[in-house]
């Protein structure tokens, strides 16, 4: 995302590409959310599997 803001900034654009870059702007920010809920998601079930490890060994 910085880096497109930084090329609508700094470099020379027709206006066909910087409404592309910012397209594609808005398209990342909206999936941000996802890929922080997906990688929440991720620690979580790391997480689950290392208490099951631990339970795993206690009924050993």
């Amino acid at each position: 995302i910085q880096s497109l803001q930084y090329r609508i900034q700094h470099e020379s654009n027709t206006l066909a590409e910087e409404k592309q870059l910012l397209k594609e702007i808005k398209q990342l920010e909206g999936t941000r959310e996802k890929v922080i809920a997906h990688v929440a998601m991720q620690a979580k079930i790391q997480d689950s599997y290392g208490q099951k490890e631990v339970i795993q060994d206690h009924v050993k």
